[in-house]
């Protein structure tokens, strides 16, 4: 890549006959030395259109896509990269030359360094923090707001649903309450699904449990006063 370069400059290739994975190439090294689209175009020897393509080109290939290792790879990276730093900085305040001064700073410099990668580490979920109080406004969004007529529509919609409901609810709790009350009979109203008051006439079927015991023990009354008349004898017989 550095040959093409030289030889790009030099005028020994013509730029338009360079492969263009080898132009991204070295569109990738100069931008890296911080030069700008245009004073890339101008090196090259291309259009600006073109050095923009190729940047786009190259971000989409260094795209990062999701992955779970990806937080610990970069964690790792910036742990080599710190005690690097440290390194680096303690090396040259070790040097006999070094004024005084600048080895207290360069020892605050591996602090300042080691201090921010845990806070980093913390940020990542690597290391425990202290609960932070959050506050924030929520703003809800609701995009476009529906007209008057859309909405008079809607709730038309909604109360036809509500009234089919109730209608099959009240259809299921009539059938269920007229099974109970052919199964809850006594067992001496036989298959009769009317209970016999004192006069002989049917009493209607009961509609809840309460009405249907209170049916019941009107007929075992009865029952009882009927039985007592018949066995009860009578003064003038005495």
């Amino acid at each position: 890549m550095l040959d093409i370069l030289r030889a790009i400059k030099s005028g020994q290739v013509n730029p338009r006959n360079v492969r263009p994975d080898d132009r991204r190439l070295c569109v990738a090294h100069l931008v890296g030395e911080g030069l700008s689209v245009s004073e890339v175009a101008q090196v090259l020897r291309i259009s600006v259109r073109t050095v923009a393509r190729d940047r786009r080109a190259i971000n989409e290939e260094n795209a990062i896509q999701p992955d779970a290792r990806l937080a610990g790879l970069y964690a790792g990276r910036l742990a080599a990269e710190a005690e690097a730093t440290i390194g680096r900085i303690r090396r040259v305040t070790r040097d006999k030359d070094t004024p005084h001064a600048v080895r207290i700073d360069g020892e605050f410099k591996c602090y300042d360094v080691l201090d921010r990668f845990v806070q980093r580490l913390q940020s990542m979920g690597y290391l425990p923090t202290a609960a932070h109080r959050i506050q924030a406004d929520l703003t809800h969004n609701t995009g476009d707001l529906s007209s008057l007529a859309e909405l008079k529509a809607e709730l038309t919609r909604l109360e036809s649903i509500d009234a089919e409901c109730r209608v099959i609810e009240s259809d299921g709790i009539g059938d269920a309450m007229d099974d109970a009350s052919e199964g809850d009979l006594p067992a001496h109203a036989g298959e009769h699904s009317a209970l016999r008051g004192p006069a002989g006439a049917s009493v209607p079927r009961a509609q809840t449990r309460v009405e249907r015991e209170r049916l019941e023990e009107q007929d075992i009354k009865r029952r009882i006063e009927e039985k007592w008349r018949t066995k009860k004898p009578d003064v003038q017989d005495l």
